[in-house]
């Protein structure tokens, strides 16, 4: 939730009581992973009332080093992404975040997955959060 407080002043100054504007982008809900292959993965979720723009960081958990979550975009404004040269065999998890007016949630949803070995396709109808 963002806050802004505006204040209307004169030349003698401002007023001491301002209009408050809450801005509430909601934490993104129902991420699913509607498509996985040996090296892509598509999510989805549904649209979030009050965001603009949607962004989308992955963690590589098979990596020893337990490195943070690196973001793929935060430029977003559709609820559907194509996370590709994923490596096989690998677990990742995915973060969508919703923002609004150039300011993001820092709380976002996140979904755990593996990537299929090949020649494997997985295309499930839900999977649900995590």
């Amino acid at each position: 939730e963002f806050k802004f407080r505006i204040f209307a002043g004169t030349v003698k100054g401002y007023e001491t009581v301002g209009t408050l504007l809450t801005i509430c982008p909601l934490t993104p809900v129902s991420l699913k992973l509607t498509t996985l292959t040996s090296t892509t993965a598509e999510i989805n979720w549904e649209k979030v009332l009050g965001a603009t723009v949607y962004s989308i960081e992955i963690k590589d958990n098979t990596k020893s080093d337990l490195s943070s979550f690196s973001l793929i975009s935060n430029t977003l404004t559709v609820t559907k992404y194509l996370i590709s040269n994923l490596n096989p065999s690998h677990q990742y998890v995915v973060r969508v975040c919703a923002g609004a007016y150039g300011y993001f949630e820092s709380i976002g949803c996140d979904c755990s997955f593996t990537p299929l070995s090949p020649p494997n396709e997985f295309r499930p109808s839900a999977i649900s959060d995590t």
